[in-house]
């Protein structure tokens, strides 16, 4: 599984920069809910490899969401998978720190 994630993930990122031609743009990427990873580890680690790795070989970043809620945590409505907006909020900040400091090389 993971050689295939990274195989797909990375052809969808190079055809994405290619029909838009921007090589240059770098590409952040981040993990899973802490509560849906608990429940899917090991599939979990294999997708976080690949992902990891593709967005490094592209010059980019991987940011981490370790302690971030997803909704379950947040109201109990069972949606362990998608952040809750709190921790979307905080999420979305710390990509944009990471791109903040990424387009410096790319200007």
């Amino acid at each position: 599984k993971y050689k295939t994630h990274k195989k797909n993930l990375g052809e969808m990122f190079d055809d994405f920069t290619d029909a838009f031609n921007c090589k240059h743009v770098p590409i952040i990427s981040a993990g899973f809910c802490d509560e849906w990873y608990l429940k899917n580890k090991t599939p979990c680690d294999a997708v976080l490899k690949a992902i990891q790795e593709v967005v490094e070989e592209r010059n980019g970043c991987f940011v981490e969401t370790a302690g971030l809620k997803s909704n379950n945590e947040e109201c109990g409505n069972g949606d362990d998978i998608h952040f809750s907006r709190e921790s979307a909020h905080i999420l979305g900040k710390k990509m944009f720190e990471v791109f903040s400091v990424l387009q410096k090389n790319i200007i």
